[in-house]
């Protein structure tokens, strides 16, 4: 087997945020970036310890990084009833598909943001062991969430500070990666108010000392309504989940004086762009619910564009696994994000690269083409920053130094 892999590319974009590097290459050994830049400037290895990769009219990018999925849902039109009541055999099975479907689209880290019990943690740790091919994962297993709170059918339902700090050492105890808080309602689960905070301050920040406290992890905060984003920030969450706006009676309520706290406090916003890939389809290819949603999806919008404007930093994610929101469509995320949020195509790259490493405590180890990161690296026909949709036309992938996708299969 090779100990070294060239990767050579017409462009090379690091992750790091600069500038494209035209004839860009990078030189992996023993799964670890030993070099990256332009060709002319490299001392390229050779021979038959070697194995060298040649991509023409391509951009070579880092890994990309989903920073929010469910790989347990379905994705179906019943995606609750699914998540309810099929067996923990299904469920798993159905994550070794989605995981897999995410690192076809050139997606090498995810962050799954809760499921039943533990189940994606046996998923991460097959990965891992090399059982089955697919991303890194870093999973928050089942999320923290009231007595009947959003998504309590997963399992863990905890009320008042002394619950909250128990289930925290519960998840810990088991080996998450991270924890999650459902600190407002949610849209998937009935009965529950995404318009209202499911825990105060205390609460909140009683997880995250105890997170902290337990292995330095950090804590992402599922926010609909602006009273639980206010709560999730003052209690020093990390990142906050959706961050959708939303008036305690109806429309929205954004804070600007709350974006100015976000950036003092350097919390990151999870751009969840899931359901909102539904704009860039035609009405035939959506459901009726779907064309309402995105009539609805102006002032959704606009209130994201004017919290990445007040300097909050942001970071790329898809939600995958809620209804119609699908795993293998992933670029679509970033479309959106270009497309309806102005963010320049560099800046939704980095938000999938290098600054959703940061923000989930990984740049150490993918993120970015720099030496000493893992291998880990995915290759597209075009130029995405001269047209983002390029990011769907993904020809190969490596994981590691290791090619894992070619031509759109696992190789």
């Amino acid at each position: 087997m090779p100990s070294a892999t060239v990767l050579r590319a017409s462009r090379l974009i690091d992750g790091t945020g600069a500038p494209p590097v035209d004839g860009g290459a990078v030189v992996i050994i023993d799964g670890v970036v030993a070099a990256a830049g332009a060709v002319r400037d490299l001392d390229l290895p050779t021979g038959t310890h070697v194995a060298t990769y040649e991509y023409p009219d391509c951009t070579l990018l880092p890994g990309l990084i989903d920073c929010h999925t469910h790989l347990l849902f379905s994705a179906s039109d019943h995606a609750l009833d699914d998540a309810i009541h099929d067996s923990d055999e299904t469920l798993l099975l159905r994550g070794v598909a989605h995981a897999q479907a995410e690192l076809r689209c050139g997606v090498t880290t995810l962050r799954d943001c809760g499921g039943r019990g533990f189940l994606t943690l046996a998923l991460r740790d097959a990965i891992s062991r090399g059982l089955i091919t697919g991303p890194r994962i870093l999973a928050a297993g089942m999320p923290i969430t009231t007595t009947g709170g959003h998504l309590n059918f997963c399992g863990l339902e905890a009320d008042g500070t002394l619950e909250v700090i128990k289930a925290t050492r519960r998840l810990c105890k088991a080996g998450v990666d991270f924890i999650k808080v459902m600190a407002t309602g949610g849209g998937m689960t009935p009965g529950t108010n995404p318009r209202a905070p499911q825990y105060t301050v205390e609460e909140l920040a009683a997880i995250v000392a105890e997170a902290r406290r337990l292995g330095g992890r950090h804590v992402a905060a599922h926010c609909h309504a602006t009273a639980g984003i206010a709560n999730a920030v003052e209690a020093g969450v990390r990142t906050i989940e959706h961050c959708s706006w939303l008036d305690p009676v109806e429309g929205h309520a954004f804070d600007p004086r709350l974006v100015e706290r976000m950036v003092e406090k350097g919390v990151y916003v999870t751009l969840t762009m899931g359901s909102e890939r539904a704009a860039l389809k035609s009405a035939d290819q959506l459901a009726d619910w779907q064309q309402h949603a995105v009539a609805g999806y102006g002032p959704h919008f606009d209130l994201l564009r004017r919290t990445i404007q007040g300097g909050v930093r942001f970071i790329a994610a898809s939600d995958a696994g809620v209804s119609r929101t699908f795993f293998d469509e992933y670029p679509l995320t970033l479309e959106v994000m270009v497309a309806f949020l102005d963010i320049p195509p560099m800046q939704a790259l980095c938000a999938t690269t290098g600054r959703a490493a940061e923000a989930l405590g990984i740049a150490h180890l993918v993120g970015a083409l720099v030496p000493g990161r893992r291998g880990d690296a995915v290759v597209v026909e075009g130029d995405p920053l001269a047209d983002i949709r390029a990011m769907r036309r993904v020809r190969s992938v490596f994981r590691d130094g290791r090619l894992v996708v070619d031509q759109g299969l696992l190789a």
